[in-house]
């Protein structure tokens, strides 16, 4: 997690960072997929047999103005390494973006 400087995490901050094997992960993602009437689902069904890594980020920050400087070196890190977002998940209804 390069991209987290320790200026931009308040105290309260928890940051979880997990690198899964493609063999355990895709069988879970596929199911999850089976719909054969969604045409979205379907789509991601095929991306997912493209991909090579998985890692999944977790970041629960009490300090909306930190979330929004650690979501933007995050992006600067996606572009820099080439990387794509493949899902966003923000909880209890906040849009961060």
């Amino acid at each position: 997690m390069d991209f987290v400087r320790g200026s931009n995490v308040s105290n309260n901050a928890e940051i979880v960072a997990i690198n899964l094997p493609m063999w355990l992960t895709k069988p879970f993602i596929k199911k999850a997929l089976q719909d054969e009437n969604d045409e979205d689902a379907q789509v991601m069904a095929g991306i997912v047999k493209k991909l090579k890594k998985f890692r999944m980020m977790t970041l629960s920050n009490n300090d909306r103005e930190k979330n929004m400087l650690i979501l933007e070196d995050y992006h600067k890190f996606l572009k820099k390494n080439k990387f794509e977002e493949l899902l966003v998940i923000n909880s209890e209804g906040e849009d961060l973006d």
